[in-house]
């Protein structure tokens, strides 16, 4: 698909961006150029488009060059995967605008999604993160994939409202914070937490800067305006091995840097539970590990789950470093955490029974994955989407 030179935003004649969209690509040649067209058909006129690609060996690239012309689309090619952590600090480092917006590259936006979300957080001094509204590309009309994140007792964070109609997240209220999909962030709470953990990779580290922020006294709005349209992901799936294995390490590194003592330790029959509630869904074939055993069996998912905890001993101590930095900031006391923890809470029940995605999406769910060496940059997949369904009215639509 060629460019919409005719529709693409260019900066106003003050020059300076008031927000700035990183997105973080590897191997999204199927789909980055949708994606960056729908951000240039913004309503918000004075933005800057940020593309940190991940040393793609596809023709994500030669796509990209074609908006090289432009003077507010920067191209930073990276010579190694960084995970997706990496690249948005790379981006954040290039950026110039007051407000940072995040959206993955399988992505496509609604036209007023960046004008909605910088409404919306400029409602309050606190609020330094806007959630939006992310439908399934792929499923029933009206599906969320999310509505930014809630977050269990053992430091486990997912997705809000998934699967549900987004008939119930028509209101504005607070959330956790955006998931890394799709969200917004103020610059100035971005360089004040120094951006987010390189060493998460991938996985649950917009929980872990979510939770930061939130101890620094930053809070998060859900903007319901700001409408996303996200592709299945058919290059990972949902469920596997990569996946089990970097959301329970990162798990126990989010609960390790951020959590006060008492929740620290309150979490480990919390994580017990949970573990039993996944092997009785194994059992009724119900939830993730149900879904995941479909093509392994439950002791991979255990060898994973011990390989996580041995990759967490072995940086306790970098870990317990983070967290005296983290303590010597933090602005909010064990009770204001509880309340932030109660808040935004789900039940780890309802993590390991939860369905993931649409049934019509099943069969392409699970892709059986080589077990990932630690934190190796050969073994990361981003998402890859179905291009064959329609696209939702008035969003690509008005790029074809």
């Amino acid at each position: 698909m060629a460019i919409l030179s005719s529709s693409i935003q260019t900066l106003s004649p003050r020059g300076q961006p008031n927000c700035s969209v990183i997105v973080v690509t590897w191997n999204a040649a199927d789909f980055i150029e949708d994606c960056i067209n729908s951000i240039f058909m913004q309503t918000l006129r004075e933005i800057e488009v940020i593309v940190v690609d991940n040393n793609s060996t596809d023709q994500t690239v030669a796509i990209l060059d074609q908006f090289s012309g432009l003077s507010n689309f920067r191209l930073i090619l990276s010579n190694q995967n960084l995970g997706f952590s990496g690249g948005v600090n790379r981006g954040l480092e290039q950026a110039s605008g007051e407000f940072i917006a995040l959206l993955n590259p399988d992505a496509v936006v609604d036209d007023k999604w960046l004008e909605t979300m910088v409404h919306s957080i400029k409602q309050s001094e606190s609020y330094g993160m806007c959630a939006c509204l992310v439908y399934f590309m792929n499923g029933e009309e009206g599906t969320v994939e999310n509505a930014g994140a809630v977050i269990c007792s053992d430091g486990l964070g997912i997705p809000r409202g998934r699967l549900q109609s987004d008939s119930l997240f028509k209101d504005p209220c607070e959330v956790l914070c955006p998931i890394g999909s799709a969200g917004m962030y103020k610059k100035e709470m971005l360089v004040a937490l120094d951006g987010f953990d390189e060493e998460f990779f991938l996985f649950q580290e917009d929980i872990d800067l979510g939770l930061r922020a939130q101890m620094l006294g930053y809070r998060c709005i859900y903007s319901p305006e700001a409408k996303v349209y996200h592709h299945f992901s058919k290059s990972t799936g949902l469920i596997s091995r990569q996946k089990v294995y970097y959301m329970e390490r990162n798990r126990l590194w989010l609960i390790i840097k951020n959590f006060h003592c008492v929740l620290l330790f309150a979490s480990i029959p919390i994580t017990i539970y949970r573990f039993l509630c996944q092997a009785f869904g194994i059992l009724v074939n119900r939830g993730p590990a149900a879904l995941f055993c479909q093509t392994d069996t439950p002791f991979v998912i255990v060898g994973l789950l011990l390989k996580g905890y041995l990759s967490t001993f072995k940086k306790i101590f970098s870990l317990l470093s983070k967290r005296r930095k983290i303590d010597r900031n933090r602005k909010v006391s064990l009770k204001d955490q509880l309340s932030i923890l109660k808040k935004h809470y789900v039940s780890p029940r309802k993590i390991a029974l939860a369905q993931l995605f649409p049934s019509k999406l099943s069969s392409i769910a699970i892709e059986k994955i080589a077990r990932p060496a630690e934190s190796s940059a050969d073994n990361v997949h981003w998402s890859r989407p179905d291009l064959t369904t329609d696209v939702p009215p008035g969003v690509c639509r008005k790029m074809l």
